[in-house]
């Protein structure tokens, strides 16, 4: 992952050994974008000699991109950071290669304190000419303050947040500006920009953005507002009527924003001016509603219409992720150190608790919990670097039990919550006879109890099999409330092998899981084509929705065997130890020519 600066973009989505390269503006809300790629060159990790890996991912500068030096950090993880064989090489990073914030990158890898990250300065010097600049910024609720003014504001956008936006003029050229004369029409359903070969094209917002407040921040400069319903010919609006702030009695009506310079007011060479307005979205905007602003500027009446860079506002699903870690020590004179791979529990609602007790979770061989308290989350955050919830366990030596066959088949909600007893299944004659819960009315009566209220989505394991001596079959049936749309993830004999996602929504409302986010690569499957679900798009109902896609595992293929000097012992286990010998990031190489970064290269990694 590499994070840089709002204003900085891919200008290619391909990079070599890198799949899935995307980009996150305002990621985490932060004000930075991140880029991530998955790693898929794993080869280059084990064959011998091993002289290093590199990447080279090709950025580029926007417009809205002004001179200033600034800092790209870059970062690398690796979920199996805990020394065992996947699938031919594992890593091990140590824990005292961290250095910048980690964005909670690691906290879902099986060594959480363990982190491999640095950080390369440069300068940026974008070309000659005016810069018109538009960002827009977040009031945090819990600390009445905005963050950093972006240029688009992501998945950090939740109903009823409110806006500020940040309009920049900044004068690169070598002419003095003597009378600008700008418009911000803000955004509503369907309007308009300035079109790449002349007149206008669709600016993108699908709702509407009004004020809640006057400009601030300017001197010399008239500001006036008009409620007139803005054309769609950009240059009418200049036409529209104009009115000093003293005459607003509704913020909420003001579709335009007019800013004048006054007489003997001059914008000289590399002079700037700034001003900002505090907004909001319309009551009835809801999750996937964005907004689009820009503001036109001319330099003299008549003059050539100049428009400004975009500032995107786009309102993101009330929902965020939760990590539960597990943390145990052998002794009291030992650290806590990771003992199991943390569960992601993904969307879970904004602002509402989540409880979490160990007994929620499954059993770790030869560790028991330091207690059973809640040690949940008062309150879901936007932020899922703050729902991190830690579960203690201490060490105890299994204890020898007698030989017995037993089963126990459990019911579960999606948080994990027992909404049902247990169904005991099996005895200790049943050693080597088969079991077939389909079958077993008990467990059946027990499903069609719980249909009242959840939706049965999967098993954990398969409901049929053989017992066998000293190995109890605990198989959990997997619910989930009604109302959701929940995706799953199965083999071809209906057993899960992903956690689901869950998704809520008013009935009525539309949805739709037809897309790569939800079509995960699961490590050993495959996504079978030829059965595709039917409901990956429609309307929420009351009832709630099942949505499956099946995976084929992935056959091995058996090689012929090549004779070796080698004993017959156990496989061989290449190890990659990661650390900060070398530097993560090379040099950033910059163009002469205007606003564009050339492909830059991540560290080689050494062992």
């Amino acid at each position: 992952m590499l994070v840089v600066p709002d204003g900085i973009v891919l200008a290619s989505p391909n990079a070599a050994g890198l799949a899935n390269l995307k980009m996150f503006p305002n990621y985490q809300g932060r004000g930075q974008t991140a880029i991530i790629g998955d790693i898929v060159n794993l080869d280059d990790y084990v064959n011998e000699p091993f002289t290093g890996v590199t990447y080279s991912i090709s950025l580029k500068g926007n417009p809205d991109l002004v001179a200033n030096q600034y800092r790209i950090d870059g970062y690398l993880a690796v979920d199996n950071n805990n020394w065992k064989v996947f699938p031919k090489t594992d890593f091990h990073i140590f824990d005292h290669d961290r250095g910048i914030w980690d964005f909670g990158l690691y906290q879902n890898t099986n060594d959480p304190d363990s982190r491999f990250s640095d950080s390369q300065n440069f300068n940026y010097v974008p070309g000659i000419g005016s810069l018109n600049i538009n960002k827009v910024s977040i009031k945090d609720k819990s600390t009445g303050e905005y963050g950093r003014y972006v240029s688009d504001t992501g998945q950090s956008l939740y109903p009823g947040d409110e806006l500020k936006y940040e309009s920049s003029i900044i004068n690169n050229g070598q002419t003095p500006y003597n009378h600008l004369d700008l418009i911000d029409v803000l955004p509503y359903d369907k309007d308009q920009k300035i079109g790449d070969t002349g007149g206008s094209t669709a600016r993108g917002s699908n709702t509407s953005v009004h004020l809640t407040g006057p400009v601030t921040g300017l001197t010399g400069y008239k500001v006036q507002y008009s409620v007139d319903k803005p054309s769609a010919t950009l240059a009418d609006n200049y036409k529209a009527i104009f009115v000093s702030a003293d005459k607003i009695t509704d913020w909420s009506q003001v579709k335009m924003i007019r800013v004048t310079a006054e007489s003997g007011t001059v914008l000289s060479p590399k002079q700037e001016i700034t001003f900002n307005y505090p907004a909001a979205f319309a009551n009835d905007a809801k999750a996937g509603s964005v907004a689009v602003n820009t503001f036109l500027m001319r330099k003299s009446d008549g003059d050539t219409l100049l428009e400004s860079t975009p500032a995107t506002a786009r309102i993101a699903e009330p929902y965020s992720d939760v990590t539960i870690q597990f943390w145990g020590r052998k002794s009291d004179s030992d650290d806590y150190k990771s003992i199991a791979t943390p569960i992601v529990k993904t969307n879970q609602p904004i602002g509402e608790a989540f409880p979490a007790k160990a007994s929620d979770f499954p059993a770790i061989a030869n560790y028991v919990p330091v207690d059973n308290d809640d040690h949940g989350l008062s309150s879901v955050s936007s932020d899922p670097t703050q729902n991190v919830i830690k579960l203690y366990y201490k060490y105890q030596e299994t204890p020898v039990t007698p030989a017995t066959v037993d089963g126990t088949a459990k019911f579960k909600d999606e948080d994990g919550n027992k909404i049902a007893d247990d169904v005991p299944f099996g005895f200790k004659e049943d050693e080597g006879k088969p079991y077939k819960l389909d079958d077993n009315q008990a467990v059946q009566k027990t499903k069609d109890k719980l249909a009242d209220d959840y939706i049965f989505i999967d098993t954990d394991k398969p409901t049929s099999g053989t017992f066998e001596k000293d190995k109890p079959v605990v198989i959990t049936y997997n619910f989930v409330k009604k109302g959701a749309v929940t995706v799953r993830y199965v083999d071809s004999n209906g057993v899960r092998i992903h956690d689901p996602q869950i998704l809520k929504g008013k009935p009525g409302a539309q949805y739709d899981v037809s897309g790569e986010k939800y079509q995960p690569e699961i490590s050993g499957y495959t996504l079978d084509k030829n059965k595709m679900p039917k409901n990956a798009t429609g309307l929420f109902t009351k009832a709630g929705a099942v949505v499956t896609y099946v995976y084929k595992k992935n056959e091995i293929p058996i090689n012929p065997l090549t004779p070796s000097i080698q004993s017959p012992q156990s496989p061989r286990l290449t190890q990659r130890h990661l650390h900060s010998q070398h530097r993560l990031l090379n040099l950033i190489q910059l163009t002469t020519s205007s606003q564009v970064l050339l492909p830059r290269r991540a560290k080689q990694f050494t062992h």
